[in-house]
């Protein structure tokens, strides 16, 4: 682990680390240099590799980067939880990592935390912010990112805020300005609806078959509370047609040529790359 994280991030930051069965009210704590982990758990073999990878990755972010404000907690938790999934890709393969992205997804589906924004400012139960917003939702956050600008963008952009925040303390708005800078592009517009807006885009989709051409009406469904998404080249699949589609509003309409029938299936991110409803939309 601390090879996998030194090759992706930058150099291990402390001179040693030690992993510890010790008394802790945490599955695991993420003390610099000295994880504790707790010793009924250990006792009865219920410390998984994940526990080990994500507290681990804290070594990096949390402890050598650390959050400039509570309520930027993501910045901690999210960041571990998403490199401890990349762990699992390195160690066991694609398919054990996309069972953990739609572990994560499901845990923020069901969590009434997503009701308000990771970003929640006006949060006074600072430990009610170990949910599934600054977890989960986090590591969602990053995953989507790196979606959108590509590996090596991303990449770079985490080497770059690791090496510039390094033994300090930062907030959100500097790891936005750091990851534009990296992907050559203004990413503020999707951490603005990613840390700022509660909730997940729900997705409906119509289908109008005239001629050869289909039309489809994708509408964003989940409360006005949310606010809407932009889903910037979000891929459909119709009966194994892949359809890039840029959403951006309450509703987009998508024309695709030389259509024989309506699709019996939808498939709504085939590659998962959005905190959306995965599930395949059947044909009206």
């Amino acid at each position: 682990m601390l090879d996998f994280f030194s090759g992706l991030i930058g150099s291990f930051p402390y001179d040693r680390l030690s992993h510890v069965q010790s008394t802790t009210s945490f599955g695991g704590m993420e003390n610099p240099t000295a994880i504790f982990y707790d010793a009924d758990a250990y006792r009865r073999r219920g410390v998984r590799e994940l526990t080990v990878a994500h507290e681990t990755a804290h070594q990096w972010f949390g402890d050598a980067v650390t959050q400039d404000d509570w309520h930027h907690l993501w910045l901690s938790e999210g960041f571990a939880t998403y490199f401890a999934a990349l762990w699992l890709r390195h160690a066991e393969g694609d398919s054990a990592f996309r069972a953990e992205m739609l572990r994560r997804a499901q845990a923020v589906y069901a969590s009434k935390a997503t009701e308000r924004p990771i970003l929640d400012t006006l949060a006074t139960d600072l430990m009610g912010l170990l949910n599934s917003n600054n977890y989960p939702k986090g590591a969602w956050v990053l995953h989507t990112l790196r979606g959108l600008v590509g590996d090596s963008a991303f990449t770079a952009g985490i080497r770059d805020w690791y090496r510039t925040y390094r033994d300090s303390s930062a907030l959100s708005a500097d790891f936005v300005q750091g990851m534009s800078r990296a992907a050559g592009q203004d990413l503020e517009w999707y951490f603005r609806q990613a840390l700022l807006q509660p909730g997940y885009p729900r997705l409906e989709i119509d289908q109008r078959l005239e001629g050869r051409r289909l039309t489809l009406t994708i509408r964003q469904k989940q409360p006005p509370a949310w606010g809407t998404f932009r889903m910037p080249g979000l891929v459909l699949v119709l009966d194994g047609r892949r359809v890039p589609v840029n959403v951006n509003g309450p509703e987009t309409t998508v024309l695709v040529e030389n259509v024989r029938a309506v699709a019996r299936e939808i498939v709504v991110d085939p590659d998962l790359w959005w905190l959306v409803d995965l599930a395949p939309v059947p044909a009206r």
